[in-house]
């Protein structure tokens, strides 16, 4: 009987980790749904298209290396992700948006090993940019600034609203702004998606900066305007209406507005991109 190593996988590393990763990524989606992680589900889906994008553009020129301390730390990772899934919930939000990147990392530390993670840096850096509303979450909350800017919003539609820190009364009911509902979350996902089309459609040093700040502004701006809409919804009889904002079709809707603008925002920023490249000859001289 030959013996087994792991050099024998190498021989045909593609369909091997393509397995690998298939499994993994699979487990991912699973835990998602079943922790009722529902919009992360979708948003997942999103990069991990644009992640298997660049693989594909980009996986003839791969150099595959086998190195025994990534191999190991990829197995423990791999270990790790899966201890963590066997209890994993919706209250445990950072394991939950970590695993798409834990998982890719141990698929490229399995493949290249660490002298060639470089190489998977744009795809990485998707997976990473994925699990950082989860991050931030943990780190920082903007509940207060929303809470003002919803308050903006209702007083110049002409609305009798108080604040008090990140509460907002109105005659029909009072309405609190959890870290949840702040934006922060829609800000992280449209920085992602921000970083994907960076990756996939090129622009200028002072265009991606706009596209990064559209991005927050949008986010923020988008969250707001759903906290200011919860807030008139506050009383009894419009529970029906104020849950649909809360978690359903009306959630859904802002989620996709915000994505929307986005994208109209960066294709603009992509036209222009084109346009300059077009009058701009190979010399640097202008048509």
């Amino acid at each position: 009987m030959t013996d087994f190593n792991l050099t024998q996988l190498t021989k045909n590393p593609q369909y091997t980790l393509l397995g690998l990763a298939t499994c993994l990524f699979s487990i991912c989606f699973m835990l998602t749904w079943r922790a009722g992680a529902l919009t992360h589900l979708g948003v997942s889906g999103l990069f991990l298209l644009a992640a298997i994008t660049l693989v594909w553009e980009n996986h003839s020129s791969y150099v595959y290396r086998h190195e025994r301390m990534a191999s190991l730390i990829a197995l423990l990772l791999i270990v790790w992700m899966l201890w963590q899934g066997m209890s994993v919930t919706y209250h445990q939000y950072l394991p939950l948006q970590l695993f798409p990147f834990v998982s890719a990392l141990a698929v490229a530390l399995l493949a290249s090993g660490f002298q060639g993670l470089r190489q998977y840096r744009r795809e990485l850096a998707i997976m990473f940019v994925l699990g950082l509303p989860g991050l931030l979450l943990g780190l920082i909350d903007i509940s207060g600034l929303t809470a003002s800017a919803a308050a903006k919003l209702l007083r110049w539609n002409g609305l009798q609203v108080i604040q008090d820190d990140v509460a907002l009364k109105l005659p029909v009911g009072t309405t609190i702004v959890h870290s949840g509902y702040s934006g922060l979350e829609s800000i992280a996902y449209l920085l992602g998606i921000a970083v994907i089309c960076l990756t996939l459609y090129p622009i200028g040093r002072m265009k991606q900066i706009l596209a990064l700040l559209a991005a927050g502004v949008i986010g923020f701006s988008v969250s707001s305007l759903r906290v200011a809409v919860m807030a008139t919804l506050a009383a009894p009889k419009d529970q029906d209406a104020l849950l649909s904002w809360t978690e359903g079709d009306g959630a859904i809707l802002c989620g996709a507005v915000a994505i929307g603008l986005f994208g109209l925002f960066y294709w603009l920023l992509y036209r222009i991109e084109l346009e300059d490249s077009a009058r701009i000859q190979p010399s640097g001289e202008l048509l």
